[in-house]
């Protein structure tokens, strides 16, 4: 066993996949309406719903279009 492969394996032992936060489709929709103040102030689609629910998501809060970053959301987080 490799030094690197002890050290993951320690490091795994104690992981605990966290699960992605569920938003009611009601709420998701509301944020939708007030997404429009966000983009005023220069804030894309993904950070926008980031901070507004307090999600870390590193592939939303830089997705590259709103259809893409909306697609993901969906898909990961409205119940």
């Amino acid at each position: 066993m490799t030094v690197m492969s002890h050290i993951v394996d320690r490091l795994m032992e104690n992981f605990d996949p966290i699960e992605p936060k569920k938003i009611s489709e009601h709420d998701y929709h509301q944020w939708c309406r007030g997404f429009v103040f966000d983009a005023m102030r220069d804030c894309s689609y993904g950070q926008s719903f980031c901070r507004h629910f307090g999600i870390r998501d590193n592939i939303l809060y830089y997705a590259g279009t709103v259809a893409d970053a909306d697609a993901y959301i969906r898909r990961n987080y409205v119940q």
